[in-house]
Formats: C-alpha cells, structure tokens, sequence
C-alpha cells in the first residue's frame, strides 16, 4: 500500500508539473500569436506601402522615360529592391506561422500526456481503494 501511495504521490507531482509545463506552453503560444498578428499586420502595412510605392513609382516610370531611359533604370532597381523585401517579410511570416504551429503542437502533446498521468493516477488510485477495501 505505502509503494502505490509512493507511486500516487510521484505520479501527482509528475502532472503538476506537466500542468505547468503546459501552463508555460500555452503562454508561449498565445505570446507567439500575438507576436505573429502583430508582425502580419506590420507585413500588411508594408505591403500597402511598397504597393503604393511601386505605383507610385511605376508612374513616375512613365514619365521619367520621356526625359531619359537612365532614370528609369535606377527606378525599376528600386522597384526591384522593394520586391526582394516583400520576399523577405513574406519568409519571416511563414517562418513565424511555423513556429506557431510547432508550439501548439507540443501543447496538444502536454495536453495528450497530462490525460495519460491523469487516467494513471485515477487507476492508482482506484487500485489503492480496492486493496483497502479487501484489507478492510
């Protein structure tokens, strides 16, 4: 009886600290949600601003190329430059989406585990009542 009351105890401290593991994991994710709505909105933002800015530039183009071909050229750079940025702040959403991803995936595995140690426990503990209860 004293072994399976040893056990009992170890298997709670075992699920509570799982349960704040998990505790911390959800925090984590919830912070990296923000993190990544908040760098999407910042991405949005951007790309509004590059879109303008490429119209923008794209109309000083037409312009630009009745009074000489040289400016032009240092435009259409730019336009390639802001392109390559937007390429680089679309790899970090994706990289931020799938760090979220992973972390919601590890708490679906806290979760997974912390129902194993609680059915453990409730077979302890359901196995220490029948042995007192044959021991009277």
């Amino acid at each position: 009886v004293s072994a399976k009351v040893s056990t009992i105890d170890v298997l709670r401290e075992t699920l509570s600290q799982t349960e704040s593991q998990y505790q911390k994991t959800e925090r984590g994710v919830v912070q990296l949600r923000e993190q990544l709505r908040s760098s999407t909105r910042a991405f949005d933002a951007l790309l509004d601003g590059m879109q303008e800015s490429v119209a923008g530039v794209e109309g000083d183009l037409e312009e630009e190329q009745a009074a000489g071909q040289g400016r032009a050229a240092e435009w259409s750079t730019e336009k390639a430059r802001l392109a390559a940025q937007a390429a680089l702040l679309e790899t970090d959403v994706a990289r931020l989406e799938g760090e979220a991803a992973e972390q919601c995936h590890a708490r679906m595995a806290d979760r997974e585990e912390l129902e194993g140690l609680q059915g453990s426990v409730a077979g302890v503990a359901r196995d220490l009542k029948e042995e007192q209860a044959r021991s009277g």
